[in-house]
């Protein structure tokens, strides 16, 4: 007697599963500030606050072409004065500040900033200052041909001076304002250091010369040093043990970027 025996293969089938993610782009963000500058100086100083301006708008001008068009992303500032253009693809964006009439904006120097951001990053944007001050600005070139217009060829001249001639009289008026200190005299006894406070304040407009008078005594041959230094610890030797003593001593020096004229006695 025979027997047919069969095997039966069992196979075991594990399911596999794939699953297909969406693409994801990691996106950036374009973050600013817009604070109310009272006295024009362009500064954000203490006490100058963001605020709600509400009618100031601040989009990215992709056209560059100085309005919001269709399309183009556009914000207000929250209570606080802070903006910011989130979601953004990485690339290149020109922010820009479509002011109200009311308000001059006191910096940047230009109304709008290109700014690239890569993915995910969280890039600073441009602070604006705001104000309601009148301001004139321009600038001064060298007209080399005297046609009255700047000429491509013709540059920007640094530094110049420009005023406001109230009386019209062709020249920049001046005043002299003498300050004197009010704890002196004092005295250096031996090898001593001693300081006396001048304290000059309420100025406006151009300072273009600074006077100073320094009387010293001394009983030697040889006169103590004597230094002028500002607030920030730049100093000029006034005078140095070489004098003579009780001896007029005159010289011109500059500080702070401004000549000085010096009397020692």
């Amino acid at each position: 007697m025979s027997y047919r025996s069969r095997a039966r293969l069992r196979q075991n089938r594990k399911q596999a599963s794939i699953e297909i993610l969406e693409s994801r782009t990691l996106l950036a963000q374009i973050a600013g500030h817009v604070f109310f500058d009272p006295n024009g100086n362009g500064v954000q100083d203490p006490g100058e606050n963001g605020v709600a301006f509400q009618t100031q708008t601040i989009f990215l001008d992709q056209n560059d072409n100085g309005v919001v068009d269709p399309g183009e992303k556009s914000t207000s500032v929250d209570p606080f004065g802070d903006y910011a253009f989130s979601g953004l693809a990485a690339g290149t964006y020109r922010v820009r500040l479509e002011q109200d009439p009311g308000y001059l904006r006191t910096s940047p120097a230009t109304d709008s900033k290109q700014i690239t951001v890569t993915a995910s990053q969280n890039a600073a944007g441009p602070v604006f200052g705001l104000t309601q001050r009148a301001m004139i600005d321009g600038f001064t070139y060298n007209d080399a041909n005297h046609n009255g217009k700047q000429d491509p060829s013709e540059p920007l001249l640094p530094n110049s001076i420009v005023y406001l001639d109230q009386n019209n009289n062709g020249k920049i008026d001046s005043t002299t304002t003498s300050f004197s200190s009010t704890n002196v005299p004092k005295s250096a006894v031996g090898f001593s250091t001693v300081a006396s406070n001048l304290t000059v304040s309420g100025f406006t407009g151009l300072i273009t010369d600074v006077n100073v008078t320094v009387n010293i005594s001394s009983p030697n041959a040889n006169d103590p040093q004597v230094y002028l230094e500002d607030p920030q610890g730049i100093r000029v030797l006034l005078v140095t043990p070489s004098d003579t003593a009780n001896q007029d001593t005159r010289s011109n020096f500059w500080w702070m970027g401004k000549r000085i004229s010096i009397s020692s006695r």
